[in-house]
């Protein structure tokens, strides 16, 4: 589905912290306006910061926090198609990656907890990190919740580089976009959610 120029700077006005670092949120959840303060490692950037790096990395994010719209704006901001790898076969992902490698371009690939048994996973970190010993830069989307840390370990490994982020949540700003884009008044949003206080954004 070809999402809209709104929806796709929706997605990049969010902001990622690396894994281990928090963020500053109000007390209605939104990300406090401190974030906008673009400061050293472990402080909240920007997501468009991440448009070009030549650094590998992988986005986490809660189901239904955004981390697929946030890759696939990502995706369009560089000019490369966007890829859930549910139902994906390893040689559909190793035709992907060979691509990545032969052109130069980054490769974006979402979903990869849809590998949850040990061996599967195992053989995809083996892929990814061979794809990337040969200079492929990946792209990467997981849910949080499903995440392992000994796969970014053996990626963190690599020559080239790698993060692992979190995607935070919403700002007032971003938030009051994305509910303009799906017709919501966005101040309206905004004043429903504050008076919603205690329950996450």
């Amino acid at each position: 589905m070809e999402s809209s120029s709104s929806e796709r700077s929706a997605g990049l006005c969010r902001f990622v912290v690396p894994v281990g670092s928090t963020a500053p949120l109000e007390t209605d959840g939104f990300l406090a306006s401190e974030a906008y303060q673009q400061g050293p490692n472990g402080t909240p950037r920007r997501v468009d910061a991440l448009v070009g790096t030549p650094t590998s990395y992988l986005l986490l994010g809660a189901g239904g926090a955004g981390k697929t719209h946030t890759l696939q704006a990502l995706a369009a901001a560089e000019g490369m198609p966007y890829a859930s790898l549910a139902g994906y076969s390893f040689s559909e992902i190793r035709k992907r990656l060979d691509t990545a490698v032969l052109s130069g371009l980054p490769v974006y690939l979402d979903t990869i907890d849809q590998f949850g048994e040990a061996a599967q996973l195992k053989r995809l970190v083996d892929e990814l990190g061979e794809a990337a010993k040969e200079g492929a830069r990946l792209r990467l989307g997981c849910r949080t919740a499903l995440w392992r840390r000994s796969f970014a370990s053996k990626l963190k490994a690599l020559p080239c580089g790698f993060e692992t982020l979190l995607l935070s949540p919403l700002d007032r700003v971003s938030a009051a976009l994305i509910a303009d884009g799906q017709g919501i008044d966005g101040g309206v949003f905004i004043d429903a959610a504050g008076s919603a206080r205690g329950r996450r954004i």
